[in-house]
């Protein structure tokens, strides 16, 4: 059973490397650049992946959740399993829901790639 899951994990794996070098394709020609190095540095960078779970809380009101944050990667690609909000971004000095939308993948531009495009698109401050 863990080869199985094991090798599942592998192909989701490559195939999310091949969906954020895509997507980092479409920023860097969104901002005028054609330069696809950028791009082409995330086929043999480090990927991290994590599942968490968070089951809804029956007093949602007691919970913190994940302390505001930008992250610190090139990239944070999210997939939502749930059909509740968690997700949060800032905006104009407020707080806004990320609605889960089934099958769709929520990308957070992180401060590497804030750093690498000159600060053209800043990172997402974000929690959960």
């Amino acid at each position: 059973m863990h080869l199985i899951i094991r090798e599942t994990l592998e192909r989701y794996c490559e195939d999310i490397r091949e969906v954020t070098i895509a997507i980092m394709k479409f920023i860097t020609m969104s901002l005028g650049l054609q330069d696809t190095q950028i791009s082409e540095s995330f086929r043999e960078g480090l990927y991290d992946i994590r599942m968490n779970c968070y089951p809804p809380c029956p007093e949602p009101e007691r919970v913190l959740g994940i302390m505001p944050h930008a992250d610190n990667s090139g990239i944070t690609l999210l997939l939502d399993c749930t059909d509740f909000s968690g997700l949060q971004f800032l905006k104009d000095k407020k707080w806004v829901n990320v609605e889960p939308i089934e099958g769709a993948i929520v990308v957070n531009i992180g401060q590497i790639i804030e750093v690498c495009i000159c600060d053209s698109l800043g990172s997402t401050f974000n929690h959960g």
